[in-house]
C-alpha cells in the first residue's frame, strides 16, 4: 500500500508543477513573453508526461 500512497503523492507533484507553470505562461503571455511563455508550456507538458 505505501508504494501505491507514493506513486499518487508523485502524480499530484507533477501536477501541481504542470499547473504552476501554465499559471506562468499564461502571467507571460500577458505581458507578451511569447518566448518565456513557449517554454512555461513545453515546461508545463513535459511535467504531465
Amino acid at each position: 500500500m505505501f508504494a501505491d500512497e507514493s506513486t499518487v503523492m508523485e502524480l499530484l507533484i507533477y501536477a501541481g508543477q504542470a499547473r504552476s507553470d501554465a499559471m506562468e505562461a499564461i502571467a507571460a503571455s500577458r505581458q507578451r513573453e511569447w518566448e518565456r511563455a513557449a517554454d512555461l508550456m513545453a515546461s508545463s507538458e513535459a511535467a504531465c508526461r
